[in-house]
C-alpha cells in the first residue's frame, strides 16, 4: 500500500477537524451570547427565536448562496473557499447549542436574579456569576450533539457546485472519501473510512466525554452548594432588604408604578412601529419588484405546482422514514431503561456509531442497495433514518434519570408485564423525551433531504451521480442551486419554511405544551 496514502490522509483528518474545531468554538461564543441575550430579553424572545427555531430546521443548503457569493467574492481563493466551509458548518452546529443557553438562563431561580438587583450588581458582574456560569454546562453538553451534526455535513460543505463553478477545499477527508469512491478505488476508501472512525473515536472519548464528565462533576457540586450558598446570600442581604423595604415610601411606589407604565407604553409603540414598517418594507420591495421585474411573478408561478408536487413526495420520504426511527427507537430505549442491566455500554456503543455520518457511508449503501429495485428510494431511506433514530433515542435516554427507583419497585410490586407495562408505565415515563428527540428528529431529516435526494460525486452539482430519486424538494432545491436558478431555489426555499413553520405551530408546539403540562 502506497504511504502517501496514509500521509494525505492524515492531513484531511487534520484540515478537517480544523474546521470543525473553529465551526465549534464560534458557535460555542455565539452561543453564549445570543443564549443569554435571548433568555433575559423579552423582546428579543419573542422576536429572535421564532427565527431561530425556522433556521434550524432548513438544509444548510439553503445557505449555500450567501456563503459563496459573499465569503468566496471577498476573499478570492482557497481562503474564502475555507471560510464558506465553516461558516456553512456552523450553520448547522449553533441552533441546538444557543437553545441550550436559553433554556438553561430561563431555568435560573429568580432569588439570584432578585439578589443581583439587591446588591446593585453591574452588568459584567451579573454576566460573570450567574449567566455565565448557568449556561455553560448547557452548552458543553450541545457541544457534543454540535460535533456530530457537524460531521453530518462535512462530505457537503468541503465540496459544492454553483452553475459551472465548482468549488473544493485542497485538504479535507469529506472530499478525499468522495472522490476516492466517485474513482472507484474502494480499497483506498476503506482505508480513509477507517482514518475517519478512529479519529470520531479518539475525539469522543478524548474531548467530548472527559468534557461530559466535567459537566457532570460541575452539576453535582453546584446542586451541593446551591442551597447553602443562595441562603447565606438571603441571610446577608436580608436586613439590607428589610432595611431598604422600611425606607420604601408611598411616593416611591407611586413613582415606580408610573415608570412602569410609561415603560409599557413604550414597549408597546415601539413594538407596534417596527411591525408596521416591517410590512412597509416588504410591501415596498413586492411593488417595485413587480414593476421592474414582472418575469419573476410569472417564474413564480409557473415553478408553484412543481415545488409543490416535489415537497409531497419529500414530506411522505420524510415522515415515513420518521415513523420507522420512532418504531425503532422506542423499544429500544424501554429495554435499555426498564430491562437491560447495561445500559451505559449500550450508549457509549451508540455514542460512537451516530458520531459516523450517513454521508460518509453513502457511498457503501448505494454499493449494497444498488442491485435492490427501487434502490434510490432504499438509499434515501437510510440517510433520513440514520439522520433522525439516534435524535429520538438520545433524548429519551437522557431523560432517564427521572425513572426512578421507587417507579421500579412499582412495577415489581403490580407486577406489570406485556401491554399493560406498556399502557401504565413505559409510554408514560418515555413521552417528554419521545417528544423532544421527535421535533429535533424531524428537523435533522428535511436537513438530510438534501443529501439523500440527491448526491453526486461533486457534493452538490456536476458530477457522477451517486444516488437520486425521481422527484423531491431536496433534489429540487440541490438541481436548482447547481444550475443557478435562483428564483426555483427561493420558490422551493419559502414553501419548504412556510410548511415547517405550519407543522412547528399546529402539531409539535400543541404536542410540547400538552406535554410540558402533564409531566412537568
Amino acid at each position: 500500500m502506497d504511504l502517501s496514502l496514509f500521509v494525505r490522509l492524515f492531513f484531511d483528518i487534520l484540515a478537517s477537524w480544523f474546521r470543525l474545531g473553529a465551526a465549534l468554538f464560534i458557535s460555542f461564543v455565539a452561543s453564549m451570547v445570543l443564549g443569554i441575550y435571548i433568555g433575559r430579553s423579552k423582546e428579543a424572545e419573542r422576536l429572535l427565536m421564532p427565527i431561530i427555531d425556522i433556521f434550524q430546521t432548513i438544509p444548510i443548503l439553503a445557505f449555500f448562496p450567501f456563503a459563496i457569493f459573499i465569503f468566496v467574492s471577498a476573499f478570492p481563493g482557497s481562503v474564502g473557499v475555507n471560510i464558506a466551509v465553516v461558516f456553512l458548518i456552523i450553520t448547522s452546529m449553533v441552533w441546538n447549542m444557543i437553545f441550550g443557553a436559553y433554556e438553561a438562563i430561563k431555568t435560573i431561580p429568580i432569588e439570584f436574579t432578585e439578589l443581583a438587583k439587591l446588591y446593585h450588581m453591574g452588568w459584567i458582574e451579573k454576566q460573570a456569576k450567574i449567566y455565565v456560569p448557568a449556561a455553560l454546562p448547557a452548552v458543553v453538553e450541545q457541544a457534543s450533539l454540535s460535533w456530530a451534526i457537524g460531521l453530518f455535513y462535512l462530505v457537503t460543505s468541503e465540496i459544492f457546485a454553483v452553475g459551472s463553478s465548482k468549488y473544493s477545499v485542497t485538504y479535507g477527508i469529506g472530499v478525499a472519501l468522495t472522490n476516492l469512491a466517485a474513482a472507484g478505488d474502494f480499497t483506498s476508501y476503506y482505508i480513509g473510512l477507517l482514518f475517519f472512525v478512529v479519529a470520531v473515536i479518539l475525539s469522543r472519548f478524548l474531548v467530548f466525554n472527559k468534557l461530559g464528565e466535567s459537566v457532570s462533576a460541575y452539576k453535582k457540586a453546584a446542586s451541593s452548594k446551591k442551597s447553602s450558598l443562595l441562603l447565606n446570600n438571603v441571610i446577608a442581604g436580608a436586613s439590607v432588604f428589610m432595611s431598604r423595604m422600611g425606607r420604601s415610601s408611598k411616593r416611591t411606589a407611586e413613582k415606580m408604578m408610573r415608570n412602569s407604565v410609561i415603560k409599557r407604553a413604550v414597549i408597546f409603540v415601539t413594538r407596534t412601529t417596527l411591525k408596521l414598517s416591517s410590512y412597509l418594507i416588504v410591501a415596498l420591495l413586492a411593488i417595485i419588484a413587480y414593476v421592474n421585474y414582472p418575469s419573476i411573478y410569472s417564474s413564480v408561478a409557473t415553478y408553484e405546482g412543481t415545488v409543490l408536487t416535489a415537497l409531497a413526495f419529500s414530506f411522505a420520504r420524510v415522515w415515513f422514514a420518521f415513523a420507522i426511527a420512532v418504531l425503532v427507537a422506542v423499544p429500544t430505549c424501554v429495554y435499555l431503561i426498564f430491562i437491560s442491566k447495561h445500559k451505559e455500554k449500550f450508549v457509549a456503543v451508540f455514542q460512537t456509531i451516530a458520531s459516523i455520518p450517513a454521508t460518509i457511508l453513502l457511498p457503501i449503501i448505494a454499493v449494497a442497495l444498488s442491485q435492490y429495485l427501487f434502490h434510490d428510494e432504499l438509499i434515501a431511506f437510510a440517510v433520513l433514518f440514520l439522520s433522525s433514530v439516534w435524535y429520538i433515542i438520545f433524548s429519551i435516554l437522557s431523560r432517564s434519570n427521572a425513572i426512578t427507583q421507587s417507579m421500579m419497585e412499582v412495577k415489581q410490586m403490580f407486577e406489570l408485564k406485556g401491554l399493560d407495562a406498556w399502557r401504565y408505565m413505559y409510554m408514560g415515563a418515555i413521552t417528554p423525551g419521545l417528544i423532544t428527540g421527535s421535533i429535533t428528529a424531524i428537523a435533522a431529516e428535511w436537513n438530510a433531504s438534501i443529501v439523500a435526494e440527491y448526491f453526486t460525486s461533486s457534493g452538490i452539482g456536476s458530477g457522477s451521480t451517486i444516488s437520486a430519486v425521481n422527484i423531491g424538494i431536496g433534489k429540487l432545491m440541490d438541481l436548482a442551486l447547481a444550475n443557478g436558478n435562483m428564483i426555483l431555489m427561493g420558490v422551493a426555499l419559502v414553501n419548504l419554511t412556510v410548511m415547517i413553520i405550519v407543522i412547528n405551530k399546529l402539531l409539535w408546539k400543541n404536542l410540547y405544551n400538552r406535554t410540558a403540562s402533564v409531566y412537568g
